[in-house]
């Protein structure tokens, strides 16, 4: 009921500024984008086991020592990478409760976030819309360092785009000390002078057919991917060149709408008004490799915000053509958006379906306390 709420919420406020014209006017609705960031962001923060992750991070933090009691051991010995480790002891070290990283997560992932979708777009509260529906469960429920990661990776995004390139060093660092995911954000420099073309396009719809059987061809590089990531055995299951053959047509006919047809629609709507095509389009050839190995889909966590900001204008360029039409266009572009990144939740996962993960949603309290209580959920207990 918490998700549907957010959801109506945000969706009234959209199609009321919208239809009001609005939404190229910011100030007119800043508390209300305020509002709904800051409750989302406390609805992760307080959140009790929610997510499958999450019971794995609370295991791995009753392990790691506070600050006072931290060594080169703990470092050399962890899954973790140093800044996510240090993070999580200066958190123990001042409240011996998982609530806190958690909290601490949530505010400064969401703020970072939302903070960037504000300066970035021209219609923030439909892309905070599109955040909520295509990446919010996944950023806030499940990969804790990995958003942690993604948020640096946008404060390097900035320093690049001002020009100041010792700051963004500084970030790019700390995003690669979060998670080793992060090392994709190297591609961003070079992404920024990507300007849209229908030819363009059109050499990218060719290679995103081709790079599925010229990635198979390839010689192995788990090897090289070890020196980089340091996973050893762990990390060879995301380097997978073998097609899952339990894949049916409808699984195809999703994943190549979903990061092929949908996002070249929507750079064909904005054409040259769209100002981050490079990186749409690495977002684009990430995706649909990411029917081999989920590592790739991994990586195109660092892309997604720009996602948000693609479809959200161009959804509002379409509302602007058709503005006899306008709500009906908003609301059947929200949903199709919905159906197409939401489907996957209802696919099982042993005996459980996905969004057990989710549904319900439950917050801490006195009865749902980290040190004392676990989930009642089996599949919310984690590994």
């Amino acid at each position: 009921m918490i998700y549907l709420l957010v959801f109506l919420c945000s969706l009234y406020f959209v199609s009321l500024y919208e239809n009001n014209g609005y939404c190229f006017v910011k100030n007119k609705y800043s508390n209300v984008y305020i509002l709904i960031g800051a409750f989302i962001a406390l609805m992760a923060g307080l959140r009790f086991f929610v997510g499958a992750d999450t019971a794995n991070y609370v295991n791995d933090f009753k392990t790691i020592p506070t600050l006072d009691l931290l060594t080169k051991k703990s470092f050399d010995y962890s899954r973790y990478r140093p800044g996510y480790l240090l993070l999580t002891s200066l958190c123990k070290t001042i409240c011996d409760n998982f609530v806190l990283l958690q909290m601490c997560v949530a505010l400064f992932s969401n703020y970072i976030i939302l903070k960037f979708v504000w300066k970035k777009c021209n219609s923030p509260l439909l892309a905070l819309l599109i955040y909520f529906i295509t990446n919010y469960l996944e950023f806030n429920f499940e990969i804790m360092r990995e958003v942690m990661a993604v948020s640096f990776s946008l404060l390097y995004f900035s320093s690049l785009e001002k020009k100041r390139f010792f700051l963004a060093f500084v970030y790019f660092i700390l995003a690669n000390m979060m998670h080793a995911s992060a090392i994709m954000i190297i591609l961003f420099p070079f992404l920024f002078k990507i300007k849209f073309s229908r030819k363009l396009v059109w050499i990218v719809l060719v290679f995103s057919v081709a790079e599925i059987s010229i990635y198979q061809i390839i010689p192995d590089i788990s090897m090289y991917a070890d020196l980089v990531f340091g996973y050893g055995e762990y990390g060879e299951k995301y380097l997978e060149r073998v097609i899952n053959t339990d894949y049916n047509l409808n699984y195809y006919i999703f994943h190549f709408t979903k990061f092929l047809i949908l996002p070249l629609s929507a750079l064909w709507v904005l054409k040259d008004k769209g100002k981050y095509t490079g990186f749409v389009l690495v977002w684009v050839l990430l995706g649909l490799l990411s029917i081999f190995s989920y590592a790739f889909y991994r990586f195109t966590n660092y892309f997604s915000p720009f996602m948000w900001i693609l479809y959200s204008e161009s959804i509002i360029c379409i509302c602007r053509r058709l503005k006899p039409l306008r709500f009906g266009v908003m609301i059947s572009a929200v949903i199709i958006l919905l159906f197409f990144y939401q489907r996957g939740l209802l696919s099982m996962n042993g005996n459980n379906f996905l969004y057990e993960r989710y549904f319900p949603y439950e917050m801490v309290g006195f009865d749902n306390n980290y040190n004392t209580n676990q989930s009642k959920y089996l599949i919310r207990r984690g590994n």
